[in-house]
């Protein structure tokens, strides 16, 4: 990566609050599925362990949540790749 003309340590913090902001970003959405699955699947207390229908419940809600996250940065990415090929265009005139 090519950062403007700075030297090797700005550009090795920059690398490194990209790689912190890049894990917070990957807790805050972990925490998210762990909090939003429970909500809707787990409804008893009375035993330790999850029910049966409590286990299904988790393991669909992990994964449509995992399927949308995905589709959601793929098609960001998608939408970015046209921005890009736009700006170029109107510079490149």
């Amino acid at each position: 990566m090519n950062f403007g003309g700075q030297n090797n340590l700005q550009q090795q913090m920059f690398q490194e609050a990209v790689q912190e902001l890049s894990m917070r970003d990957m807790f805050k959405q972990y925490n998210a599925l762990v909090e939003r699955c429970f909500d809707e699947c787990v409804t008893g207390f009375r035993s330790k362990k999850m029910t049966g229908g409590e286990q299904e419940c988790v393991k669909k809600c992990a994964t449509k949540f995992t399927t949308f996250t995905q589709r959601v940065a793929s098609r960001f990415q998608e939408l970015q790749v046209k921005m890009n090929e736009q700006q170029q265009n109107t510079f490149g005139r």
